[in-house]
């Protein structure tokens, strides 16, 4: 499961949806994406079965790379942030002109995550 943090929606994906995706044994790795820097963190079945923040892996930077085994993907940061560019790291005040900016940020794997 791929989700792309938004600032409006980023804490619903850190903690709500880490709880349902940790209920529903057939996710087996839940990938957090930020939008404002090259940043992931990944959470992976641990032996015990669980996704939680001992499981987690943060990944930053141009050289890093997801790693998904079980489906035999590896994906660079390269290709996750193509057509971001200096985009990224935008602040603003919440406004519609936002919204768009951040709907136009969005990672390359946003399509690829839906359409998986």
């Amino acid at each position: 499961m791929f989700e792309v943090l938004a600032k409006s929606t980023g804490w619903i994906d850190q903690s709500l949806k880490l709880r349902d995706y940790d209920a529903t044994p057939s996710i087996r790795t839940y990938v957090l994406i930020s939008q404002d820097e090259q940043r992931a963190m990944v959470y992976a079945r641990d032996e015990d079965g669980r996704l939680g923040i001992r499981s987690a892996v943060l990944l930053e930077g141009v050289d890093a790379f997801v790693e998904i085994p079980e489906l035999g993907l590896a994906v660079p940061f390269s290709a996750l942030y193509a057509g971001a560019g200096d985009r990224a790291g935008h602040g603003g005040d919440g406004g519609d002109q936002d919204r768009a900016t951040e709907r136009d940020q969005l990672p390359a794997v946003a399509a690829a995550a839906v359409c998986a």
